[in-house]
């Protein structure tokens, strides 16, 4: 099976934002070793003008971000329990990663009121806090494995 079987998109499914944490998320569960290498084979472009992360702010085009953020972070929820627990780690990292990006936007664009502001700031610190535990759980288990980290 490959990725994009695997992730069921429809043709009217148009992802600006996370489209690449969600074809890397679903490729990992289709992987059965990992090694490494010295070589660099992904090279994210940060200075790319025309990155949906680097175009001036317009509300329509935040909610729209904020839209795929939702659909990502859907499509990877619904893998979360077709996996095992390594797998199931890394995906709650990852959803982990967006929903702070999701909250991010929000805060930063869509959001004026001070409470709802200091709601968004809770929120942020909740779902920091659930990573960190991922996160451990990762490095225990890469230690347990005697991996280098």
């Amino acid at each position: 099976m490959q990725t994009f079987d695997l992730l069921n998109l429809n043709m009217t499914d148009k992802i600006t934002m996370a489209e690449d944490s969600l074809v890397t998320l679903y490729s990992l569960v289709l992987i059965n070793k990992i090694y490494t290498i010295k070589y660099c084979l992904y090279n994210y472009n940060t200075t790319n003008i025309n990155s949906a992360t680097r175009e001036k702010k317009e509300l329509h085009k935040i909610q729209s971000y904020r839209n795929d953020l939702d659909f990502v972070i859907k499509k990877i929820f619904n893998l979360i329990y077709q996996v095992n627990d390594y797998y199931y780690i890394i995906l709650n990292i990852g959803i982990g990663n967006l929903s702070i990006h999701k909250i991010d936007l929000t805060y930063k664009y869509l959001t004026k009121n001070f409470l709802k502001k200091f709601a968004l700031k809770i929120k942020r610190k909740i779902v920091k806090v659930k990573m960190k535990k991922y996160i451990k759980l990762a490095k225990d288990i890469l230690k347990e494995e005697k991996c280098i980290i």
